[in-house]
């Protein structure tokens, strides 16, 4: 949340941008042309994972089907392993676990699951958790912002306000993909870095919320080049 004191200085990130180039991956790694995103409690922050994952999805793969489903809770494991389950049944071979702790149930269900079906996890680097079925996770770099803002109180010149950290500010980002990276098609890992790029040089704007998605046109690779 942010503070508005003049002596709190409080930091947001911008997951829209890192969900941007998960949706990308999983938009070229799919098999079924079916994807998902599995949210925790519905509400404007988890939107903006949905939003940034579906944009980046349908720039990378225009025909995708994107399926939805919000287990109602951040802290319910068997939910989350429950409603990954579903939607793997319903067709979506990635699943997006934006949801807290419902993530863990949905990274226990995909252990289960055939060769190509992933789950991307969120926040934290979650690929070690089941090496080889988490595709990548989608990192919200806590410990970049709290490292910086402390070398700035310990020279006297942190800034009250609002700070907002996205791909270009080092805040967000992908996982180097350890477990997952021989299996990725040719190139998918050369074009998730050229949106990278193309977002940290304000060639384009990720969409954040309903509206916005709605009016954004998704951008093929071809129009990177």
């Amino acid at each position: 949340s942010v503070v508005d004191q003049p002596n709190v200085t409080s930091v947001t990130f911008k997951e829209e941008e890192s969900s941007f180039l998960a949706g990308v991956l999983a938009g070229l790694v799919s098999r079924t042309g079916s994807v998902a995103f599995l949210g925790g409690v519905q509400s404007p922050l988890i939107e903006k994972f949905k939003d940034g994952f579906s944009a980046g999805v349908h720039s990378a793969n225009p025909k995708a089907i994107i399926l939805v489903k919000y287990t109602g809770s951040f802290d319910d494991v068997a939910a989350g392993k429950e409603y990954a389950g579903l939607l793997f049944d319903q067709g979506a071979d990635i699943v997006y676990a934006a949801a807290g702790k419902c993530g863990i149930g949905a990274i226990d269900e995909v252990r289960g699951r055939p060769a190509g079906d992933y789950i991307i996890g969120v926040d934290s680097d979650q690929d070690a958790l089941a090496p080889g079925k988490v595709l990548t996770s989608a990192l919200k770099h806590v410990d970049n912002a709290v490292f910086a803002l402390a070398a700035d109180a310990a020279h006297g010149r942190i800034p009250p306000g609002h700070v907002v950290l996205g791909l270009k500010e080092g805040g967000v980002g992908l996982t180097a993909m350890i477990y997952t990276r021989q299996a990725l098609p040719r190139g998918a890992a050369a074009t998730v870095d050229a949106y990278r790029r193309a977002i940290i040089s304000g060639r384009f704007r990720v969409p954040s919320t309903a509206d916005e998605l709605a009016a954004f046109k998704p951008i093929p690779p071809s129009a990177l080049r």
